[in-house]
């Protein structure tokens, strides 16, 4: 389909502004430097959290993939509504990158993401909802409408909303 590969593409190209200083940082660097973002997501710098999410999901600083690890570091910043890490939950959604694709479930990280100032969240969210049937987006709308019991969940309850509304 041609939206999947626009999105993987996009996801690629997309990476937050500075971030790409630090796949550059030299190989015997990269532990320091990952030890020093790893220290401040974990003392709750949502942004931290977003850069530990890219080395996971990139496998950059020397690290292989781990989708599921950047997976748990995004969801820490989603739900303090920091727009890049529900795009980057969105983009994951979508590709499949944890789970099976669940364009539903990418379609809600992406509005969030847009209404929480991405831009790029803004240019994809349609392309992640073409095709839907008027049962996707009732379970989107849903799912949408329910966010803050998602979020007091820690997210926990997007797989129960998106089972219980299929």
């Amino acid at each position: 389909m041609h939206h999947d590969r626009l999105l993987v593409r996009l996801s690629k190209l997309m990476a937050p502004a500075g971030y790409s200083a630090l796949a550059l940082e030299p190989v015997d660097n990269a532990p320091s430097l990952y030890n020093d973002i790893k220290g401040a997501a974990d003392a709750g710098d949502r942004d931290a959290c977003v850069k530990l999410g890219r080395v996971h999901e990139g496998g950059w600083l020397g690290r292989r993939p781990e989708p599921a690890v950047a997976y748990r570091y995004y969801l820490i910043a989603a739900l303090d509504e920091h727009a890049e890490a529900q795009y980057r939950l969105g983009i994951m959604a979508w590709n499949g990158l944890v789970e099976q694709p669940d364009p539903v479930a990418a379609w809600m990280w992406l509005r969030l993401a847009a209404k929480n100032g991405s831009s790029d969240a803004a240019n994809v969210c349609d392309a992640a909802s073409a095709g839907f049937s008027q049962r996707d987006w009732g379970t989107a709308e849903a799912m949408l409408a329910h966010w803050p019991r998602i979020k007091a969940s820690d997210g926990r309850l997007v797989h129960f909303y998106r089972g219980l509304l299929q």
